[in-house]
């Protein structure tokens, strides 16, 4: 489908727009003085929309990671080991992402048993991620997707730790031999 946008907004360059226009308009709109989401109320035909503001929360960002400490020593350094034209280079060269989405058991149910509702859930995040990734030349492709329809390929638990620990397994055995790509991402 051709309904997924990116841009910023007029006269604010450092602005960011991720829009859809599949059944409602709808993404966000990030200027230097606010945030705002946009979404359709109901697809009915007088095309009535919600604007919300909303304001990043001042939770800790740890996303898994803790505070590990590393020998700086140990870190190999290649920046003094390249020329400044071939990092010069690289940095403004086109790169590519190939991303694969696995959606569990849990987001089919989630969504009704609805496959188009969830497609068209992670077509938008696509958008959106691919409009922050912009600015550094990196286009994420999303190269394939699986929704488990009748049962999860591994025990999912609540442990996020072992959860991950059984992903990152299960896509090494059975995914990465059947569809290459570079990144994959789970959702529950």
């Amino acid at each position: 489908d051709h309904c997924y946008y990116q841009g910023q907004a007029k006269e604010d360059s450092s602005s960011m727009v991720s829009l859809s226009v599949c059944q409602g308009l709808s993404g966000i709109i990030i200027t230097q003085e606010q945030k705002l989401s946009i979404e359709p109320l109901n697809l009915t035909e007088n095309g009535a929309h919600a604007v919300y503001a909303y304001q990043d929360q001042d939770a800790p960002k740890t996303c898994g990671v803790d505070h590990t400490m590393y020998n700086e020593s140990a870190m190999i350094k290649t920046s003094s080991s390249r020329r400044s034209s071939e990092v010069e280079e690289f940095l403004k060269a086109r790169k590519y992402i190939e991303l694969y989405i696995v959606a569990d058991h849990s987001m089919f149910i989630k969504y009704d048993h609805n496959e188009e509702e969830i497609r068209t859930r992670v077509f938008k995040m696509i958008n959106y991620i691919n409009t922050v990734y912009k600015a550094l030349n990196i286009f994420v492709a999303l190269t394939g997707m699986e929704i488990w329809k009748t049962n999860d390929q591994f025990e999912v638990v609540t442990n996020i730790h072992d959860t991950l620990n059984r992903f990152s397994a299960w896509r090494k055995n059975n995914l990465l031999p059947r569809k290459p790509h570079d990144n994959a991402q789970f959702l529950t």
